[in-house]
């Protein structure tokens, strides 16, 4: 940070539990090309594609110090100057897309946003509980619409981003159809 005068927010290497990488140390925007590739998984195909791999920005090495659209919250380090520009956390979301808001605001505020590998965390994904219930999935898909809402209406004219929403409210119904048998099971067990 001390080298980089514009750099507003800085995210670290993130490794799970299992000391693999997780892609999601530097992130794209989840526009609606880098949202399909991501959703029906295709980007593994390609993982260092900078088209169809854009949401974890595949063609970034994940040792290189890169500026990039976004870092996760799980350890977010920022410049105070922009975050007072940027301004906080918008409360209306929940626990999901909160981080790459606020990559957005610092961006707009005419900072950067840097993927540090200099140093390493381990995050454990999945500690809240949060998407392991419907609650859970339900506070991911109203972050996704508000996201659209907020970030993409002025990229997007309205019958893109309707589009978008019934895109999103289609993957949310498929998430908690493909959800419900184990969540009945585990309610029998």
């Amino acid at each position: 940070m001390e080298e980089h005068d514009e750099a507003g927010a800085l995210g670290p290497r993130l490794i799970g539990r299992d000391g693999r990488f997780l892609p999601e140390s530097k992130r794209g925007l989840p526009l609606p090309s880098a949202a399909f590739f991501r959703f029906t998984q295709l980007y593994r195909l390609f993982p260092g594609s900078a088209m169809v791999n854009r949401y974890y920005m595949g063609h970034i090495p994940e040792d290189e110090t890169s500026a990039v659209d976004a870092v996760t919250g799980a350890f977010l380090f920022m410049r105070r100057e922009a975050l007072e520009k940027a301004g906080l956390f918008d409360e209306r979301y929940f626990m999901f897309g909160e981080d790459i808001d606020l990559c957005i605001q610092i961006r707009l505020a005419g900072y950067s946003v840097y993927y540090y590998p200099g140093v390493t965390i381990t995050h454990f994904k999945g500690r809240s509980g949060a998407m392991s219930s419907y609650r859970g999935l339900g506070h991911f898909y109203r972050s996704m619409h508000l996201f659209i809402e907020k970030n993409l209406s002025s990229r997007y004219i309205f019958p893109v981003r309707a589009l978008l929403h019934v895109g999103v409210a289609g993957v949310a119904l498929v998430s908690f159809i493909l959800r419900t048998p184990s969540v009945l099971i585990r309610k029998l067990l």
